[in-house]
């Protein structure tokens, strides 16, 4: 297979932040708290497909200002808009 055509995907952190925070924290999708230990975080690839799920998330969430992040490597390599 050709390296070059394909991007190969990243399994990533998922960080969220709302009105009032100062900072993103890591956050656990399924029980919807901010975690301290990384562990605990949600990780998902950074697939066409979870982007729309989580731009879907925020925009349902427009009323706190949600902004979820997945990071790879301690880099933002997709964010929604606030």
């Amino acid at each position: 297979m050709d390296k070059s055509n394909t991007e190969e995907l990243k399994t990533c952190l998922l960080y969220a932040k709302y009105d009032g925070m100062k900072k993103f924290k890591a956050i656990n999708i399924s029980s919807l708290e901010f975690v301290d230990n990384l562990i605990y975080a949600s990780m998902m690839q950074d697939s066409e497909c979870n982007k729309k799920a989580l731009k879907e998330i925020a925009n349902e969430n427009k009323n706190i200002s949600l902004v979820l992040q997945l990071r790879y490597k301690g880099r933002v390599v997709f964010a929604t808009n606030g």
